[in-house]
C-alpha cells in the first residue's frame, strides 16, 4: 500500500508517486509508466456540476487500479494520474495496448453516464536504472503533446524525447529533495503519534483512530469492538524504580499485542497502565472473547515476573453501544470502574 493516500480517490498521492519513482529508478529491469489526464473536465464541472466531475475521477481511478497485475496507480493532482510498474523485460507493445484499452474503457464509461469525457495518455517504457526525473517528465511531456493534437489519444514519450538532459537533472533533483522532506515530515509525524516507552500509538493517535472507527460505524454500520484496559496494582513496579516500571509497561504491551489479530489496533491511553484496543468487525460478544483472551494471557504470562500482574477490561461495541466517542468512552470508564470494584482481573461489558 502507498505511504500516503489521496483522501478523495483512495490512490497514492503525489508524495507516494515521487517515492515510488525514486525507488523504481534505482532498480534493474524495465519501468512502464502511464501519465493520464482527463480532457475537458472543467467544462463538465461547469455544465453538470462537481459531483459528476468527482464521479469521473473515481471511475478513472478504478480503471487504473485494475489495469494490470503488478502496477500501482497514483493521483498527481486535479485530473492527472500516473500508473507505474517495474517488469523484468520490455512488454513488446503491451504498454501501448494497456493505454489504448484504458482510453477506450474510460470513454465508454463516460458515454454510459452521458458525459463527453476522454483521456490523453502519455506512455514511457524505459530500461532501468534511469533518472527518476526522466520517468516523471517524459510521460507528462507526452500528455502535453497528446492534448496539443486534440486529446483522446496515446502518445509515446520515447520518440518525443527532445528535452535537454538538464531538464531531467532538475526534475530528479526536485524529486529527491521532496522525498527527503516527506521522509522527515513523516518521521516527525510518527514521533508525535507514538508512545516513547511502548512504541505503540499514543493517546493522540488512539483518539484519532477511535473517532474514525466510530464515524464509520455511525455512517456505514461497520462494527467494531472497543476494549479499555487498566492494569491492576502496577504501581508496585514504579515503587521498584522508574526503569522497572517502564520495562513492565513495555512487556505488558507486548503480551497484549501478541494476543490480538494483525489488523486490530492497540494504543497506550492516558495514564501509565491504561490501553485502548479496537477489534475490527467485532460485535460485543466477539469483543468480550478478545478481552478474555487478553486477560488470560496477561495473568498466565506474568506468573514468572517478580510481581505477577493482572488487568481489568471494559468492553463495548459500536454502533451497538453508541455512535459518539465521548459517550463510548464514558461507558467504558464506568465499566472499567466496575471491574476494579468487583475484584479486578475481569472483563465487564458496558450496560446498554
Amino acid at each position: 500500500m502507498p505511504d500516503w493516500l489521496d483522501a478523495r480517490i483512495g490512490l497514492g498521492d503525489t508524495f507516494s508517486l515521487l517515492r515510488a519513482l525514486e525507488e523504481a529508478s534505482a532498480r534493474e529491469g524495465w519501468a512502464q509508466v502511464l501519465c493520464v489526464d482527463i480532457d475537458r473536465l472543467s467544462g463538465v464541472n461547469r455544465r453538470a456540476g462537481f459531483a459528476a466531475g468527482s464521479q469521473s475521477l473515481g471511475d478513472l481511478a478504478r480503471l487504473l487500479a485494475a489495469l494490470a497485475p503488478g502496477g500501482s496507480a497514483y493521483r498527481l493532482g486535479a485530473d492527472e494520474f500516473y500508473w507505474l510498474r517495474v517488469a523484468g523485460e520490455p512488454g513488446e507493445g503491451e504498454l501501448v495496448r494497456l493505454a489504448e484499452r484504458l482510453r477506450r474503457d474510460f470513454a465508454a464509461t463516460m458515454r454510459r453516464r452521458g458525459l463527453d469525457l476522454t483521456v490523453s495518455v502519455g506512455i514511457l517504457e524505459a530500461e532501468l536504472p534511469t533518472p527518476c526525473g526522466r520517468l516523471l517528465a517524459l510521460p507528462h511531456y507526452a500528455v502535453a503533446r497528446a492534448k496539443a493534437q486534440g486529446g483522446n489519444r496515446v502518445v509515446d514519450g520515447e520518440p518525443v524525447d527532445d528535452l535537454p538532459e538538464s531538464t531531467y537533472a532538475l526534475v530528479t533533483s526536485l524529486v529527491v529533495k521532496m522525498n527527503d522532506s516527506a521522509r522527515s515530515t513523516e518521521a516527525a509525524r510518527l514521533e508525535a503519534f507514538t508512545d516513547a516507552i511502548t512504541r505503540l500509538p499514543n493517546h493522540r493517535a488512539g483518539r484519532a483512530m477511535l473517532e474514525r472507527v466510530v464515524e464509520a460505524a455511525a455512517r456505514e454500520g461497520r462494527r467494531a469492538g472497543i476494549i479499555f484496559v487498566d492494569g491492576d496494582g502496577l504501581r508496585l513496579y514504579n515503587e521498584m524504580g522508574y526503569e522497572a516500571g517502564n520495562r513492565m509497561i513495555r512487556e505488558l504491551s507486548e503480551i497484549m499485542r501478541r494476543s490480538l489479530r494483525e489488523d486490530d489496533f492497540i494504543a497506550r491511553w492516558l495514564s501509565g497502565d491504561e490501553f485502548l484496543i479496537i477489534v475490527r468487525g467485532a460485535d460485543a460478544q466477539a469483543a468480550c472473547l478478545a478481552a478474555e483472551r487478553i486477560r488470560g494471557a496477561v495473568e498466565t504470562e506474568t506468573l514468572s515476573w517478580p510481581i505477577p500482574v493482572t488487568v481489568s477490561l471494559a468492553v463495548c461495541s459500536c454502533p451497538e453501544h453508541g455512535t459518539d466517542v465521548d459517550t463510548i468512552l464514558a461507558k467504558l470508564y464506568q465499566a472499567g470502574h466496575e471491574a476494579k470494584e468487583s475484584g479486578k482481573n475481569r472483563v465487564v461489558l458496558v450496560s446498554a
